[in-house]
């Protein structure tokens, strides 16, 4: 059974990692409070009762405190349903509600998270990650979450894992992707309706990529590459005209592989990563 000294050393152990000095047991509860406060808010009171359940009896009431206590805060969470906060928005929570220095969030919340993901059953953890934000999905697995599980198509390949991202999750994907791979290399290539294939970026770094949106679907999927510093920075920008689906195959590994953007033309455009 995990005890709460334990689940406590774990996450200061965690966040000494990445550079965070959680000594002392008023600070670490703290922080532990504040990224429990910040998790509640994400999941609905039925799924925080749920977490609650699955944890040892000594981590209960840990994770209950900063959420239970409160009447008020019970009633607004049943009035408003779960929060929709980005990965800014919950650092900034966790840095109000647990008196961090400026720029510390993160290592904060990966003590927390690591220490709870090791924590519940995997079911739990899997449910939990579903919940979160791309950005802190990834934190929160330990990995990269571009070998996410929970995309609504995925099938074992010899070269890994093969995924189709949802329509709706397109832009959060897509910014999640970009955050975690921006300025690693990448090639970019256009297969045509016929299957010839033509390499149209080679080994520049990725910048980012957006899709276009207008009232009746994505124009167009923006892959913008180059350099950002220095006096001239230059950069390509490719774009996938008229997407209607999205893979993305990763390695064994976890880490991206190649995205494989579908066109309606019968074109496909594909980003094929460095990891």
């Amino acid at each position: 059974m995990t005890t709460k000294s334990a689940f406590l050393r774990r996450v200061q152990e965690v966040a000494l990692q990445e550079g965070l000095d959680l000594q002392g047991d008023d600070r670490v509860l703290a922080v532990t409070g504040a990224v429990f406060g910040a998790l509640h808010d994400v999941l609905t009171p039925e799924e925080s009762r749920a977490v609650a359940h699955d944890l040892p009896t000594p981590l209960e009431r840990l994770w209950q405190e900063p959420w239970e206590n409160s009447w008020l805060a019970q009633v607004i969470a049943r009035l408003r349903g779960p929060k929709h906060l980005d990965q800014d928005d919950f650092y900034r929570q966790v840095a109000r509600n647990g008196n961090l220095p400026d720029g510390t969030a993160p290592a904060a919340v990966k003590g927390v998270f690591t220490a709870l993901r090791e924590t519940v059953p995997a079911p739990v953890a899997r449910h939990i990650a579903g919940e979160l934000p791309l950005p802190l999905r990834e934190i929160w697995q330990g990995r990269s979450a571009s070998a996410d599980l929970l995309l609504s198509h995925e099938e074992e390949a010899p070269e890994g894992l093969v995924g189709e991202v949802p329509v709706g999750e397109w832009t959060s994907f897509l910014a999640g992707l970009s955050a975690h791979y921006q300025a690693s290399p990448v090639r970019i290539y256009v297969v045509d309706p016929d299957g010839e294939t033509f390499e149209v970026v080679s080994h520049m770094p990725l910048i980012g990529m957006e899709p276009e949106n207008e009232p009746d679907g994505v124009r167009a999927i923006d892959v913008v590459v180059g350099e950002t510093g220095g006096m001239h920075p230059e950069h390509l920008l490719h774009r996938a005209e008229r997407p209607n689906r999205i893979f993305l195959r990763v390695n064994p590994a976890g880490y991206a592989h190649i995205l494989n953007i579908e066109q309606a033309d019968g074109s496909k455009t594909l980003v094929r990563f460095a990891a």
